[in-house]
C-alpha cells in the first residue's frame, strides 16, 4: 500500500505544481476544489473526517501548500485509499464480474485497477474466496451462462459474447467440461 500512497501524494503534488503559474486566487481556488473533491470522495468511507476550505488568511503560495499538504495526511490518514483485503476483493470481484464479457480484462489489468500486484491479488482471491483466478472466472462464466440457457432462447454463441467466450466451438467444449452436458443437451434437461 506505501506504493500506492505514494502514487497519491506524488499525483497531487504534481498536479498542484502544475497550476503555480496562475493567478494566486486560482491557484487557491483550484487547490481547494482539489481537496474538497478529494476529502468528498474519502468521507463515504470515513464519515468523521471534516471536508474544510482553505483559510482565507493565506498570503502566498508556501501558506497553501502547507495547508494542502496537512491535508493530503488527513485523507490518507482515514485510510480511503488503501483497501482492506476483503474489500480489494469485493471490489475486484465485483469488477471482474460485471466486465466478464471485455475480451482484454485478465489478472493483471484487475490488479493495475486496483493498484496492487497480481501475485498479491492471486494470493487474496485464494484465500478469501478459496478459488484462484481462473477457477473464479469461470464460475461466474457458468453461473451467467446457466441463468441465460434457463432464462432466453438465445443462440449458443450469443451467449458465448455475453460470458465472454467469442468462440462457439471453444464455449462447448468448456461448458460440457464443468457441468458433463452440452448447451444444448442442458436445455433439453433442464
Amino acid at each position: 500500500m506505501a506504493g500506492q500512497i505514494d502514487r497519491f501524494r506524488k499525483s497531487v503534488i504534481e498536479y498542484a505544481e502544475a497550476i503555480k503559474a496562475e493567478s494566486f486566487e486560482d491557484y487557491v481556488s483550484k487547490v481547494s476544489n482539489l481537496v474538497t473533491a478529494l476529502k468528498t470522495y474519502a468521507v463515504m468511507e470515513s464519515p468523521g473526517l471534516i471536508v474544510e476550505n482553505p483559510k482565507e488568511s493565506y498570503k502566498n503560495r508556501n501558506e497553501v501548500e502547507h495547508w494542502l499538504q496537512s491535508q493530503i495526511n488527513e485523507i490518507l490518514a482515514c485510510g480511503r485509499f488503501e483497501y482492506s483485503d476483503n474489500r480489494l476483493i469485493e471490489k475486484a470481484y465485483r469488477y471482474l464480474a460485471e466486465n466478464i464479457t471485455d475480451a482484454e480484462i485478465n489478472l493483471n489489468s484487475i490488479a493495475d485497477r486496483f493498484s496492487v500486484s497480481n501475485s498479491h491479488l492471486s494470493r487474496l482471491f485464494k484465500k478469501q474466496v478459496g478459488r484462484n483466478y481462473v477457477e473464479i472466472v469461470s464460475d461466474i462464466r457458468l453461473a451467467l451462462m446457466l441463468e441465460l440457457l434457463n432464462t432466453t432462447n438465445l443462440k449458443d454463441r450469443d451467449i458465448g459474447e455475453k460470458i465472454g467466450i467469442y468462440d462457439p466451438h471453444y464455449l462447448s467444449i468448456w461448458f460440457k467440461k464443468v457441468t458433463g452436458l452440452s448447451p444444448s443437451m442442458y436445455r433439453k434437461r433442464y
